[in-house]
């Protein structure tokens, strides 16, 4: 298992990755609920930057050696997936590894080769970059008392 986060209804979203590197994709994304574990997607090679809006209604997700990130339609009550569209395709040599969610509905992204965390507007449209003095940062989230704190 690489990366997971609860959604608002507090289903488990988490992925799977084959840490040998050869072959076809191996892992998989699935939905931890009441009901048990469902597979929603297969022939993952690392599964990454996965969270879901506020609302429950788009998921994030990221198979890191694709580059994109993806915005999935996703059902807040029952946790049924839907349309998916590409929310970031990353520039080359840069890949995705952990997203966050935020109050407002920014997307902030750990950018592995990029040396960046950027924040994107449920849109897309990037909002905010900060660099970073490391080449390969992974899963931003957000604390502190007022949750505005960005730890990396």
């Amino acid at each position: 298992i690489n990366d997971g986060k609860p959604d608002p209804a507090g289903r488990l979203w988490f992925g799977t990755m084959d840490k040998t590197g050869g072959g076809a994709p191996s892992g998989s994304l699935y939905c931890l609920d009441a009901n048990g574990v469902r597979r929603v997607r297969e022939q993952v090679r690392i599964s990454n930057a996965i969270d879901i809006a506020a609302d429950g209604r788009t998921l994030y997700f990221a198979d890191t050696p694709t580059g994109i990130v993806e915005a999935i339609a996703c059902d807040p009550a029952t946790g049924a997936l839907g349309e998916s569209r590409a929310f970031l395709t990353c520039a080359e040599g840069t890949h995705p590894d952990g997203v966050c969610v935020d109050a407002e509905g920014g997307v902030w992204i750990a950018l592995v080769g990029g040396g960046r965390v950027e924040r994107r507007l449920p849109d897309g449209t990037l909002d905010c970059v900060v660099e970073l003095p490391v080449t390969r940062p992974t899963m931003p989230m957000l604390g502190g008392p007022d949750g505005r704190t960005l730890f990396i």
